[in-house]
């Protein structure tokens, strides 16, 4: 039977909840299988994290982990693309350890890419109604520790797959004026994920790049209100060639088929990329 691990963040810096935690309590508790669920809730210090989770590796031998963290001032459920073997903590973790320039695991590579489908998460939570985007940075605090340690874990165990998604505040207690989602679509975004890692060993052809770090909030909203379901602003080479303009870009997963087509505002198809380049304002 496939092993899924899945684990959120206990409460960290000033914040009296953690929607990453509290969102993987609503997955246990909703989880209907068949597969297996194994769940966590790991501290956000260096140390204790990155023990906990491997703990959990050795004793569950899960054949999937997505670990999960809050990034507050994002606004959308953005699924990691990479963790990097550094550890330069702007705040200090809840043990009080604020290292420097370290390394996540010393004598490891430079940097791990996710072995789960990001591109098909971003593209079923879309579905689902739920803002989503790609990510190109996990930040250098105790969520890309947790992603670069599962992912390692992950290169010296056959068959496991592994990899980390952000969330945003939930709205139930998000500080005033935070972009945030309720957090039952928090959860329902993260057993979406579960069920997208089970069904896609290999993520779906699409584009999925970026030009540069040009959304450092992430997420985006339609003039009337409803969510773009996956959105990045980026140059494109007008049709004489030489002519550069900026234009919002939308990824269409509703309309049928892989690769997902990106679309410009006239409904003209486009081999650009989508997702975020983004530094969240507090990453656990």
């Amino acid at each position: 039977m496939t092993t899924v691990l899945l684990t959120g963040f206990e409460p960290f810096a000033d914040d009296a909840t953690n929607p990453s935690g509290d969102a993987v309590r609503l997955v246990a508790r909703s989880w209907r299988g068949p597969e297996r669920l194994v769940t966590a809730v790991l501290p956000v210090t260096f140390a204790g994290a990155a023990a906990t989770l491997r703990a959990l590796i050795a004793e569950h031998a899960p054949d999937i982990v997505i670990a999960t963290g809050l990034a507050g001032g994002r606004a959308a459920v953005t699924a990691e693309r990479v963790a990097i073997n550094l550890v330069d903590a702007r705040i200090p973790d809840n043990d009080g350890a604020q290292p420097a320039d370290a390394p996540s695991l010393p004598g490891g590579p430079a940097a791990y890419f996710t072995t789960l489908p990001a591109k098909a998460i971003v593209r079923d939570a879309a579905a689902a109604g739920i803002p989503a985007a790609l990510s190109m940075t996990a930040g250098t605090f105790v969520c890309n520790h947790v992603c670069y340690h599962a992912l390692d874990a992950a290169a010296a165990t056959p068959g496991m797959r592994a990899g980390f998604i952000h969330v945003p505040y939930a709205a139930e207690s998000a500080p005033s004026g935070a972009p945030a989602l309720p957090l039952r679509d928090i959860a329902r975004a993260l057993e979406g994920a579960v069920r997208t890692s089970i069904d896609n060993t290999h993520d779906i052809d699409a584009t999925g790049g970026t030009l540069h770090c040009s959304e450092p909030r992430g997420g985006h909203r339609d003039g009337d209100g409803g969510p773009h379901p996956l959105t990045t602003r980026a140059e494109r080479v007008g049709s004489a060639g030489d002519d550069l303009r900026r234009a919002d870009l939308r990824v269409g997963p509703h309309l049928g088929g892989d690769p997902i087509r990106l679309l410009d505002e006239g409904g003209d198809d486009l081999r650009l990329g989508h997702g975020l380049d983004d530094l969240a304002l507090d990453e656990d």
